[in-house]
């Protein structure tokens, strides 16, 4: 997760210290999210399930947001 927001934000090794704006940060994570997601669906036996229960999990952290 570090290492994508890090990414995002264009910060490299040696590069003066700054913070990250917020945005940034949740673009980064939810870039992670969306793709952790889909690659939950392909895992054998209880993928479908797992996603499901994931994708439910979502919805209700973003309304309770």
């Amino acid at each position: 997760m570090v290492r994508d927001i890090f990414r995002v934000a264009g910060v490299q090794g040696g590069s003066p210290k700054h913070s990250i704006a917020p945005s940034v940060q949740d673009k980064a994570i939810r870039n992670v999210s969306r793709d952790f997601l889909s690659r939950v669906r392909h895992i054998r036996t209880d993928g479908q399930k797992l996603y499901e229960i994931l994708y439910a999990f979502g919805t209700l952290s973003n309304s309770l947001w």
